[in-house]
């Protein structure tokens, strides 16, 4: 559960919501938390397609999830971290590891991609 202002949101919606948003991004290959010692905000992490690094800007990706989330969830994200393909970690049958992107989030040790 993601739980923001008091209102639980489960984190799989907001990822399917967040890698339909646009060609550009890649498929089972997001993340959502929240922070609540901050305030109760909403991060999301997602893999660019390889393909699509040099067609689009990540100001435009990042407009693109900001208006998905917030048209299906009724929430803004307050962060949201563009990553290169192959950079979510995963364990080794997929899943996503939300905790471990989570800490490395905290510890700013993500690899961003700023397109």
């Amino acid at each position: 559960m993601v739980i923001i202002r008091g209102k639980n949101y489960y984190p799989h919606n907001i990822e399917h919501n967040v890698s339909t948003a646009h060609p550009s991004l890649e498929n089972s290959a997001c993340a959502v938390f929240s922070l609540l010692d901050a305030g109760d905000k909403l991060i999301v992490v997602q893999e660019v397609r390889r393909e699509w690094r040099k067609k689009i800007k990540g100001d435009e990706i990042i407009s693109i999830i900001r208006q998905a989330v917030v048209l299906n969830n009724e929430i803004t994200p307050h962060d949201i971290v563009l990553l290169m393909p192959g950079k979510l970690l995963k364990t080794s049958s997929g899943k996503v590891m939300r905790n471990a992107i989570r800490t490395q989030y905290i510890d700013k040790k993500l690899e961003r991609w700023l397109g």
